[in-house]
């Protein structure tokens, strides 16, 4: 209902050449109305799971005013995946632009998608109509409607290496096992199975076994009928088939861009039947769909090296090659991460220094403000690092340790090689994975330097 509100201004001034302040007001009484548009939401009350399901928002320019640059935008709930509009979108999958519009002007967006989540949940939409002035929504409608979420009596099931989703490494296998269950009263006939692969170009198609299947290379698609497989030319009430088929990731993926990070390869199944079944509460053909997803688990390594001559890292080492008993020689300690498509978290580098090797507290390279710690109790030599970007090392700088220990061999080493460090450890939690990643490279020898301007014979002691 229309409402009256008065507006009143007040400006107070004073001139310059007097000391007096004079006051000027105004007064305005406005009528306030209800909204310029209305907005509204139809879908039914009732959705099945993963059954693709019909969406009408209708809007109405109840003023005699003009509107420019209008836009209606929808937040979808969780679980819910957008498949077709008309008009189409406009950016993403709920941002519709309606332009100028006219007084009195109105229009229906018709949209169709399906939601996964469990039996009797409820889901929420909104819808919103305003003006987009220079990038900022200015809301002049806001409407919200619900759906339950029933049981689809037509189940698919698609599980990978075992589970719904999963985390896969580079050259891994993925085995897919998929079922089709029919749960309604009557048969179901002519169905058609396909399963469609968001891939970036991580899937080695070379490698697939899918019996039965007709693949589609361009389109990344697997289809199976009932010319192929005798149960989906009609699945009687209660009845089950199961399908399955596999195939590998590729062994290399050379990381070349950002847009490889976070890798997540969606697999979408959709089990259509060409009949509506007798004595079923439904006049749309039987659909279900499901969503599994595949997340790529980043790589990631430590280079290890060690040198004496090491004029590039600003450190000079000094002593004595070969290496003789009792007289200290310095060497430097290089540890550089490389890591693909992921960020990684709680990075933490460490070895043991053996006796008769000691930490000089000299270091060099890359390590920002994550300095390194020396345990004299335990020799522990440790390096934490907070994050470690994706394409450190390949598409920017890599993280590096350089550091500085001073050798003094013993008599017991005579005529050996002398370790330098220990079994270098690196522990990692991949943050797109959530994944822990665990690393164990070997100990260092002072007879197998990267340091090529030192021979293996210099890295045995001495008298």
């Amino acid at each position: 209902p229309n409402s009256v509100a008065e507006v009143q201004a007040t400006f107070r001034y004073r001139p310059k050449t007097l000391s007096s302040v004079f006051e000027v007001q105004k007064k305005k009484t406005i009528v306030i109305g209800g909204s310029a548009f209305s907005l509204n939401l139809r879908f039914p009350d009732q959705v099945f799971l993963g059954q693709s399901f019909p969406l009408e928002i209708d809007w109405v320019n109840q003023s005699e005013n003009y509107f420019n640059n209008v836009e209606v935008r929808i937040d979808w709930p969780e679980g819910y995946t957008f498949q077709e509009a008309e008009p189409t979108v406009a950016s993403g999958n709920n941002v519709w632009n309606l332009g100028y519009l006219v007084p009195h002007s109105s229009g229906v967006i018709g949209i169709r998608g399906f939601a996964s989540g469990n039996e009797g949940e409820t889901k929420k939409v909104v819808a919103r109509l305003g003006i987009n002035e220079n990038g900022v929504f200015l809301p002049l409608a806001q409407t919200e409607a619900f759906f339950t979420l029933t049981k689809n009596p037509l189940l698919v099931q698609l599980t990978i290496n075992n589970q719904s989703d999963t985390v896969a490494s580079l050259g891994q296998l993925l085995k897919f096992d998929l079922d089709v269950i029919n749960k309604y009263p009557s048969s179901l006939r002519n169905l058609v199975v396909k399963v469609v692969f968001s891939d970036k170009g991580v899937i080695d198609w070379t490698t697939l076994q899918a019996p039965q299947a007709l693949f589609s290379s361009r389109l990344r698609t697997l289809i199976w009928d009932g010319s192929k497989v005798d149960a989906l030319y009609v699945l009687t009430p209660n009845a089950k088939t199961h399908l399955s088929f596999s195939v590998k990731l590729k062994k290399h993926w050379p990381l070349i861009s950002q847009a490889q990070e976070n890798t997540l390869i969606e697999v979408q199944t959709e089990v259509k039947s060409s009949n509506v079944p007798e004595g079923a509460s439904i006049t749309e053909i039987p659909k279900a769909i499901t969503v599994n997803t595949i997340k790529l688990q980043s790589h990631c390594q430590v280079d290890i090296a060690s040198y004496f001559r090491d004029a590039p890292s600003g450190i000079a080492n000094q002593g004595h090659l070969p290496l003789r008993v009792g007289e200290p020689t310095d060497f430097t300690i290089h540890w550089k991460i490389y890591n693909t498509y992921n960020e990684l978290k709680n990075v933490q580098i460490k070895t043991t220094l053996p006796a008769g090797v000691e930490f000089t507290s000299q270091i060099a390279g890359n390590y920002g403000d994550n300095l390194p710690t020396f345990d004299k109790n335990t020799r522990e030599f440790v390096w934490n690092i907070p994050t470690v970007a994706a394409g450190s090392g390949i598409l920017t700088a890599a993280p590096e340790l350089i550091f500085q220990i001073r050798v003094t061999p013993s008599l017991s080493q005579l005529h050996k090689s002398v370790q330098l460090i220990g079994e270098t450890s690196f522990s990692a939690v991949d943050s797109w994975t959530h994944q822990e990643i665990n690393l164990v490279y070997p100990p260092v020898f002072s007879n197998n330097l990267t340091d090529k301007t030192v021979s293996p014979v210099e890295g045995i002691v001495i008298q």
